[in-house]
């Protein structure tokens, strides 16, 4: 359901009624039309965000070069800080580490779909979302937990071979 949210916000940048060619259209009414494309486009990152530690155990390029101790102590207070805010502006409704698992489980499908949208807006027919799945019954979605495996255990193989000395990548001693 999700991809096809995506599909079709990302086609709308191309008809004539979007928010690119509309008339009428003030540059606020612009801006907000323009942001569910913005939000669509920036679930590109995440995945790349879940394969750079895989990156760095095997390669050693680090996803924030030179960041030091420095980084943590910069960048764990705006997390927390960030956290609680948005817990307490949602009323204890919104817990931000579940939102971004759920951005998670999405964004390899979502940008598939922007990719897509990207090189051919129109290329895709319709698709209706399968509904023959009983609401009592749990299903595994083996292939979506295989993303999510595959990189963990990417990770895990880089950290073993560099603890064991089969690779020589990442410095582990001071």
């Amino acid at each position: 359901q999700r991809v096809r949210w995506c599909s079709g916000t990302m086609q709308h940048r191309f008809i004539r009624t979007g928010p690119l060619r509309a008339r009428g259209l003030s540059v606020v009414d612009r801006l907000f039309y323009l942001e569910p494309v913005l939000y669509y486009l920036s679930l590109t990152f995440v995945p790349l965000l879940l394969l750079a530690p895989a990156v760095f155990w095997f390669t050693g390029v680090a996803p924030i070069p030179d960041a030091g101790d420095e980084a943590l102590s910069i960048l764990l207070p705006r997390l927390v800080a960030s956290y609680v805010l948005i817990y307490w502006l949602s009323e204890w409704k919104v817990m931000p580490p579940v939102t971004l698992l759920h951005k998670a489980l999405a964004s390899f499908h979502l940008t598939a779909a922007v990719a897509r949208s990207l090189v051919r807006p129109f290329g895709r027919p319709f698709q209706v979302t399968s509904k023959g799945v009983s609401p009592g019954r749990t299903v595994t979605h083996w292939r979506l937990l295989a993303l999510f495996a595959s990189p963990a255990l990417a990770v895990a193989a880089g950290m073993t071979l560099n603890l064991v000395g089969v690779l020589d990548v990442v410095e582990l001693g001071p």
